[in-house]
C-alpha cells in the first residue's frame, strides 16, 4: 500500500495484494502468482489484475468506479519490494481507454 504521486503531488493511494503457489522446485522466481491492485484517484478507482514478474511486469485492467467505471486498457508495474531487497517502491505506468 502506499500514496500515488505524480512527481511530488499525492494523486491517490494504491494498496495490493498477491496470492501465490510457490513452484515444485521451491524458487521465487518460478511461482504461480496473481496480484490484485486498486487504484485510489479523485473521482474513483480503477482495478487490476495479473502476475508479477522480476523488472516490469504488464497487469490488466478489469474495472473500475465512479469517473473509471468504463475504463480499459492496461498498465506496467516495476515493483522493488523490501521482501526482494528493494526499498518498497514501484513505478506504475497506465495506458486507458474510454
Amino acid at each position: 500500500h502506499g500514496r500515488l504521486l505524480d512527481g511530488e503531488r499525492v494523486v491517490g493511494s494504491f494498496i495490493g495484494s498477491r496470492l501465490a503457489a510457490p513452484s515444485a522446485s521451491g524458487g521465487r522466481e518460478a511461482d504461480a502468482s496473481l496480484e490484485l491492485h486498486t487504484f485510489t484517484l479523485e473521482g474513483g478507482t480503477i482495478l487490476g489484475m495479473g502476475s508479477a514478474l522480476p523488472g516490469a511486469s504488464v497487469f490488466s485492467i478489469v474495472g473500475g468506479s465512479g469517473a473509471y467505471a468504463n475504463v480499459r486498457g492496461s498498465y506496467t508495474a516495476e515493483q522493488s519490494a523490501y521482501e526482494l531487497g528493494g526499498d518498497g517502491s514501484a513505478t506504475f505506468v497506465l495506458t486507458l481507454t474510454a
